[in-house]
């Protein structure tokens, strides 16, 4: 049975919440949590209250403690390979069979459980896999592989069975760049040949949870999972489940859409004809719905209808990247050419129903590069056909404004109104305030917020007053409009008082985010008279994510650009004149994080500053390590600062009091998350503090970053940029090498530089290796300082993994090259530790290692000759 579950919106609320709890879980038994862990995750997101955007089938664990899929519990039966153990893995009854001696304590799927130690270059078959097992699903669980290397999986399904793939888990499969995946990817391709397909959808991830699953399917018969890394990796793998899915005609994994007919020679070019539509009915979907699909396509659909026909188009499900809208939308014209009037254009998840009379509709899907983290699903549109004579108006619904209450007026040029209604629109106005008293609040009442395309709605309850008994009074928040059937996101019931008005500290605001650019505010009165007027009172403001950056839930002000998918240039500026800020008479902190890839590297210049306070309250102090605030009384956060500091709250650069125009640009690039934090003392509405504006612009550069070497020797030298050569301008870096070895060693690392620079300046040290630690940093061993010029450092027997970091903060960009080899054989030197770096020595050593090795040699080949 295939049950429809809801995609999550925002997925890392289930992680943040259940992760702890499956990794406590999964202790109990040892074993293969991850099938657990996606029970779990799909019952997570049934919970949550999101739009049905993407669909899978569910595979997930029995609910009596069983161990994984197959394993019903990891030992207690017989061994198949020798009946004389009872130590075994039990397993589940439909389905399972035991691995054999190389893994006692698991259960795989019947008929494939030849692979259970090693499931790589395997071919499952819809029809032998169901007479072995029973099932059409089951688990891919790749070996753990150092790479470069790959694995492939090929499906062969029945007549009107499509291929279904659940991607969960990545861990060292490729890095997406920003655009696309490099040095590694998992891709389904159609037919039996494990040949990737350049244009095709690739998914990749350095380490990967996806939960909800990134869904892949095969429509086309025959279908082929490569599992690909094409970088050395300390270990990969990947896991995922298939499934031969059934195909229906409903809006499940299965669906397929129908109706029309497939234009020979094209891709995705479909036709839909009236005729057919009213028989058999027609929908029309992305392809590969509800999976991932393909990047930089372009489909066309061309629906067709007799005189005097109006068409609906009803948006089913509409889920494309965010703030993706130049490259993955939906347009549609009213005429068979790209030339004719553009009806709408949709994008992102905001769906819309568009009418218009025929004889020619066109729908154009576009896509561009694949989006990471690869949770967009594409859309379905039904086809509805009535006669001109049936409808009472032909509308061709042309924009995102929803209805209005009846009987409007326009007001004060951003204001549509009746007798208790009144609509913001964002063309018109970006904030402002609304207050029930003065809409004649006797009745039901509707407030409504609508914003551009790009736009979501930041709402601030300020004051409200609602007095009758037992919520006879409500005031309820929607995220839509009309929402009839909808739950509201917030719901106040009377009686209840909120009153913040002209505070000296306002107390923590009451915040709302719309997901979409829509938000609705619903009045419902009570018949009760009373002496005192009801009320609700707040400020809104429409927000730009494309250009002003993600908008965080819960913040007055917090935004985040990220590398992959915001614009890689544009400026920031101090928060508007937006009337958010009326009621704050207290300290106000603005905060702008940008995360750069891990290809990529963030840039930003301060190129304005206006009316800071004056230097008696701060002075700034700028030298090699960067700007630093130094206040004259109390505690920074006293004072009206901008700085610069890392995702850590490290300062990097800060400016107050008597920092002069002239002094700027002051610039920072780094490798690493950057904030930038507006902080103004003391608020008010009429003094609206410091104005600053800073260009950013991400770059992207493989000059640092995460890297692993498993080469027993090398080189690496420090890039060079060009320009940056500014008074203020600095370079922050983190960079971070892991030295890896498969063999056991002796480690010797030579690292030069030519900079005679204080160690504050940067640094480089070299660390023991820390499975536990996220960076994988363990015990510091050595730090080599840039004034050292030249030194070798031996690390002790045995010590096959090192990690070697950059630490800088500096106007100089560093300026580096060290160098590692490794001795296999370990000769009579037992000490460890720093070597000169002169020359004889240097030699002298050399000499000694390789006596030592000739020696053994020696050795080994008499005792040979003995033997």
């Amino acid at each position: 049975m295939i049950w429809p579950v809801p995609r999550m919106i925002r997925s890392d609320r289930v992680n943040r919440k259940f992760i702890p709890f499956l990794q406590k879980f999964g202790s109990i038994f040892k074993y293969y949590q991850v099938i657990v862990f996606s029970a779990v995750t799909i019952f997570c997101v049934a919970l949550e209250l999101t739009s049905a955007q993407a669909l899978w089938t569910p595979i997930y664990a029995d609910l009596n403690s069983q161990v994984d899929l197959w394993t019903q519990t990891a030992e207690g039966c017989s061994c198949a390979f020798d009946n004389t153990r009872k130590d075994c893995a039990c397993c589940v009854q439909e389905g399972g069979c035991p691995c054999g001696s190389k893994a006692p304590h698991r259960c795989a799927q019947c008929g494939i459980h030849h692979y259970c130690t090693h499931m790589c270059n395997v071919t499952l078959e819809a029809h032998t896999l169901k007479l072995e097992s029973g099932k059409l699903f089951g688990q891919i669980k790749s070996p753990p592989v150092q790479g470069p290397t790959s694995c492939w999986y090929s499906f062969i399904p029945e007549a009107s069975y499509r291929v279904e793939i659940q991607l969960y888990r990545l861990i060292s499969v490729g890095r997406y760049n920003g655009s696309r995946c490099e040095g590694g990817h998992v891709e389904l391709v159609d037919g039996l040949l494990p040949y990737s397909n350049e244009d095709g959808t690739q998914v990749c991830g350095t380490n990967e949870r996806f939960a909800p699953p990134v869904l892949l399917f095969g429509d086309n018969g025959p279908a082929t999972l490569i599992f690909n890394v094409g970088q050395e990796t300390v270990r990969s793998q990947m896991m995922a489940f298939f499934s031969f899915t059934q195909v229906t005609t409903n809006h499940s994994p299965g669906f397929r859409p129908f109706g029309g007919s497939h234009f020979d020679g094209t891709e995705c070019d479909w036709a839909y004809e009236e005729q057919k539509c009213r028989v058999t009915g027609c929908e029309i979907a992305s392809p590969g719905y509800p999976g991932l699909y393909p990047p930089n396509s372009r489909c066309l659909y061309h629906v067709t209808t007799l005189h005097s026909t109006i068409v609906k188009l009803s948006f089913r499900a509409l889920h494309l990247p965010h703030n993706h809208c130049k490259t993955d939308f939906v347009k549609i014209y009213g005429g068979s050419t790209t030339n004719s009037p553009l009806l709408a254009t949709l994008c992102g998840n905001k769906k819309q129903d568009v009418e218009h009379e025929g004889p020619h509709i066109l729908i154009e899907f576009s896509s561009g590069s694949s989006v990471h983290p690869f949770d967009y699903s594409g859309f379905v549109i039904s086809l509805e056909f009535r006669n001109t004579a049936d409808a009472t108006a032909a509308v061709s619904t042309t924009t995102l404004k929803p209805p209005v209450p009846h009987n409007t007026a326009k007001l004060d040029g951003n204001q549509l109104k009746s007798p208790c209604g009144v609509t913001f629109f964002g063309n018109d106005t970006r904030s402002g305030h609304f207050d029930s008293r003065s809409y004649q609040w006797k009745h039901n009442c509707t407030i409504l917020f609508i914003g551009r395309v790009y736009d979501v709605v930041h709402l601030s309850i300020i004051n409200y007053h609602l007095r009758g008994a037992n919520c006879h009074t409500s005031v309820e928040i929607h995220s839509k409009y009309p929402f009839d059937h909808e739950r509201p996101i917030k719901k106040i019931c009377s009686p209840a008082k909120k009153h913040t008005h002209n505070t000296a500290v306002a107390p923590v605001a009451q915040m709302y985010l719309s997901p979409e650019n829509i938000l609705a505010l619903f009045l419902r009165k009570s018949n009760i008279e009373s002496t005192e007027p009801e009320f609700i009172d707040g400020a809104f403001m429409f927000h730009d994510e494309e250009v002003e950056g993600t908008l965080e839930p819960a913040t007055l002000c917090d935004v985040e650009f990220h590398g992959g998918r915001s614009s890689q240039t544009g400026h920031i500026r101090n928060p508007s004149n937006s009337h958010l800020f009326w009621n704050l008479q207290s300290h106000l902190k603005c905060s702008q994080t940008f995360y750069p890839t891990n290809n990529q590297s963030i840039a930003i210049e301060v190129v304005s500053l206006h009316r800071l306070p004056l230097a008696v309250d701060c002075q700034t102090a700028c030298g090699d390590g960067g700007c630093r605030c130094v206040p004259n009384e109390g505690h920074l956060s006293s004072v009206s600062h901008l700085i610069l500091s890392s995702l850590q709250g490290t300062p990097l650069s800060c400016l107050c009091g008597d920092f002069q125009q002239q002094w700027l640009p002051v610039g920072l690039r780094s490798w690493v998350p950057i904030t930038v934090v507006y902080s103004l003392a003391r608020n008010s509405w009429p003094n609206k503090g410091f104005h600053f504006q800073a260009d950013y612009t991400f770059h992207s550069d493989f000059m640092c970053g995460y890297q692993i070497k498993n080469h027993h020797s090398g080189v690496i030298t420090s890039a060079h940029l060009e320009g940056g050569n500014q008074l203020n301008y600095y370079y922050y870096q983190n960079c971070h090498w892991i030295l890896d070895s498969n063999v056991e060693r002796q480690l010797t690392l030579e690292i030069r530089s030519n900079q005679s620079r204080p160690c504050t300046a940067w640094n480089i040290t070299l660390h023991e290796y820390n499975e536990i630690n996220v960076e994988k940093i363990g015990e510091l061993l050595h730090t080599f300082c840039p004034r050292y010029v030249h030194k070798t450092y031996e690390l002790p027997w045995k010590l096959n993994i090192i990690v070697v970091r950059l630490n800088a903060m500096t106007r100089m960009l560093p300026e580096f090259s060290f160098k590692w080899r490794s001795q296999i054989v370990r000769t009579n030197t037992k000490l460890a530790g720093v070597i000169p770096a002169e020359s004889s020595s240097s030699y002298i050593s050399y000499l000694r290692i390789d006596a030592g090795y000739w020696l053994l040699t020696v050795i080994i080949l008499a005792d040979t000759m003995a033997f």
